[in-house]
This record gives C-alpha cells, sequence and structure tokens, in this order.
C-alpha cells in the first residue's frame, strides 16, 4: 500500500492494525489515513485482485469445514476439532488482516476548500 503522493508505504503493517494512523476513529472506520512518510491524508478506494483471490479460497475452506465439523467431531472428538477450527479461523484472519493491508489502492483525499478568510 504505497502513498500516491510520496510512493512510499503509506503504513506499517503493525501501525495499521494497531492504530488510527492520524485520523479519528470514526475516519479510521471509513477507510481514511495519514501517510508516516509525508502526513497526506488518505482514504482506500478498493483492494487489488490479490486480495480476492486470497478471500475466497478462505471462504470456501471455512464452508468445507462448516460441513464437515459433524463427521471431524465424531471421528477426532469434540475438543479436537474445535481447536482445529478456532487454528483455521485465526490464521485466515491473520491472512485477512494482511490481505487488507497489502493490496489497498489508496487515493489522496484534497483538504475541503473552506470559506474564504477576510
Amino acid at each position: 500500500m504505497d502513498c500516491p503522493s510520496c510512493n512510499k508505504p503509506a503504513s506499517a503493517l503493525w501501525a495499521y492494525a494497531f492504530s488510527l494512523q492520524g485520523v479519528s476513529v470514526v475516519k479510521n472506520l471509513r477507510g481514511y489515513l495519514k501517510c508516516q512518510h509525508c502526513g497526506a491524508l488518505l482514504r482506500v478506494r478498493s483492494y487489488g485482485k490479490q486480495f480476492w483471490y486470497m478471500f475466497i479460497p478462505a471462504a470456501i475452506l471455512l464452508i468445507a469445514f462448516a460441513f464437515l465439523f459433524p463427521t471431524l467431531s465424531v471421528k477426532l472428538g469434540t475438543i479436537a476439532t474445535a481447536t482445529i477450527w478456532m487454528f483455521i479461523l485465526i490464521l485466515i484472519a491473520a491472512v485477512f488482516g494482511y490481505g487488507l493491508w497489502k493490496f489497498a489502492v489508496l487515493q489522496k483525499v484534497e483538504p475541503k476548500a473552506g470559506p474564504p478568510a477576510s
């Protein structure tokens, strides 16, 4: 995820995951962030194809495991199957979070022009 203003990484993975990145909570939830290098206000416009290529197999894996859960529960035991399920969920959440950061397409947001100062 490169900043369109300075062509440097707009934020680090840990900053993207665990901070507001210089904007309010509401703006952060709407996809806004500030570049860590130049301070430009940016907005996540979309996500690259690579993100969707990661997302679709993950969804298929979750659906398949959900259908196989009763069978696996009988063969492996409920605790073992639930542990595997939780491991898969945590792994997919981590990959999903990485994909949101890595493959975001950003656009620079121009500040709104206010009334002229008199």
